[in-house]
């Protein structure tokens, strides 16, 4: 969940493009009872903002979170 949050991150605004590009800013997430993780979400944005990843290097790190827990639950 956070690569996709970190792929839709706008700079300009500090904040996170959804579906229907509308803006969820800092703001928006403490309105809706998330303003304890906010900051921490938009700094991991924010830094892969910051090493220009692009979708294939996504999709790439995605695939390693989902076959590593998945790995991990088999053998464990």
């Amino acid at each position: 969940m956070m690569f996709r949050m970190a792929r839709r991150y706008d700079v300009q605004s500090d904040s996170i493009l959804f579906a229907n590009n509308q803006p969820y800013t800092r703001d928006s997430y403490s309105l809706a009872g998330m303003g304890e993780t906010i900051e921490d979400m938009l700094r991991f944005c924010r830094q892969m903002y910051a090493m220009k990843v692009d979708n294939a290097e996504y999709a790439l790190l995605t695939a390693i979170v989902i076959f590593s827990g998945e790995l991990w639950n088999a053998c464990c």
